[in-house]
């Protein structure tokens, strides 16, 4: 389990999923991964296609639970009206198969 609440910053969350998708070196790994522990993810190319020799896009989402299931309290910047709800995150590869870029967005 990932824990977000370790992070001050989404661009601190984004150096560590980096790496993370980068220690899995394939995107099925990252992708079986994921879904393990609760993501909604999928990937493509493109083109929309899956499995695909083109540059590839895991993308995954997550709602934020009052159970405690992500935890993201240390990145509100204002708790009294910020209430993140949702978050969202892609990791893109490229031909080869290594991590290009990745993004983290949370919602609310």
């Amino acid at each position: 389990q990932l824990n977000w609440s370790a992070y001050q910053t989404e661009a601190e969350m984004e150096v560590c999923l980096f790496y993370l998708a980068e220690s899995f070196g394939d995107p099925a790994e990252l992708l079986k991964w994921l879904r393990s522990i609760g993501f909604n993810a999928y990937a493509h190319d493109i083109f929309g296609q899956w499995p695909s020799k083109n540059p590839i896009t895991v993308y995954a989402s997550q709602p934020i639970t009052q159970d405690g299931n992500v935890d993201v309290s240390s990145l509100y910047r204002k708790p009294d009206t910020l209430k993140v709800e949702q978050l969202s995150l892609g990791v893109r590869y490229n031909r080869d198969r290594e991590v290009h870029s990745v993004n983290i967005t949370l919602r609310n």
